[in-house]
């Protein structure tokens, strides 16, 4: 990432799949809405979200046909869950699985982190319809 011409932060796609571009689309706006939970190191402090609201903006500027996608929504929240349960059933510590349960909870209720991304809420395809 670049700040008047500066270079403030990198993207880690170390673990990048084989897999539809949406899928990352889901990481990287988990990471804009919940960017604390992600620390750059291990034991440290995540960024605050705050900092990087205008980056799903950005990158819909930069590649549209990625949010043009039928069905953006529901996809996200399929990637979404399927992240969640993939945490409750393996991560170590109990306090994050529990953290994965109520947020698979608040998903089969019809929200999750991209309920406040202004970028999304617009699109007709919601996870309650």
């Amino acid at each position: 990432m670049v700040d008047h011409g500066r270079v403030t932060g990198l993207i880690d796609f170390a673990e990048a799949l084989a897999q539809p571009a949406d899928a990352e689309l889901d990481t990287i706006l988990r990471w804009c809405a919940r960017a604390w939970e992600f620390p750059p190191t291990p034991c440290g402090r995540g960024l605050d979200a705050s900092g990087l609201v205008e980056v799903p903006g950005w990158l819909r500027g930069a590649y549209p046909e990625l949010f043009d996608r039928e069905h953006l929504r529901t996809r996200l929240n399929f990637y979404d869950i399927y992240v969640e349960l993939a945490i409750y059933a393996h991560h170590p510590d109990i306090e994050v699985r529990n953290m994965a349960h109520d947020r698979i909870a608040r998903l089969l209720l019809g929200h999750n982190h991209l309920d406040g991304l202004t970028l999304l809420s617009a699109t007709p395809d919601t996870a309650s319809g």
